[in-house]
């Protein structure tokens, strides 16, 4: 399985609260381990008020003046109460695929796949 890490995906977000000063000891780095997200491993930073966030990878990062981890978002800091809004409608449809948007969209996605395996399976075995 492939290593996710903070660049894994398309980009990140980057959060900016005076808080993150001491991120380990942050309430946006207690929440972040809280719902799954790990710190890049080897990134060792503090005394700036900004992380680096990815959704995708659920990799955080905290930041260090001067430097640029990855692309970020929208190329622009948001708050952390902005990032859990965007946080929380991505959340609404994990484990959807791509254009799904309800249950119901992707219940008869996976049983047109089905179908269209199925049909796949029994031409390729000649029956």
């Amino acid at each position: 399985m492939e290593e996710r890490r903070l660049s894994t995906g398309a980009s990140c977000f980057l959060i900016k609260d005076d808080g993150l000063k001491e991120v380990s000891h942050s309430y946006i780095a207690c929440w972040l381990r809280k719902n799954g997200f790990t710190c890049e491993k080897g990134v060792m930073a503090r005394g700036v008020p900004w992380v680096y966030i990815n959704i995708y990878s659920k990799v955080y990062a905290p930041g260090r003046a001067g430097i640029e981890y990855t692309k970020v978002v929208g190329d622009h800091a948001i708050t952390f109460p902005e990032f859990l809004t965007i946080y929380n409608i991505f959340k609404k449809y994990e484990g959807f695929s791509t254009l799904k948007m309800t249950e119901e969209e992707q219940k008869e996605f996976e049983a047109y796949c089905k179908r269209i395996e199925e049909k796949y399976s029994t031409e390729k075995n000649g029956e």
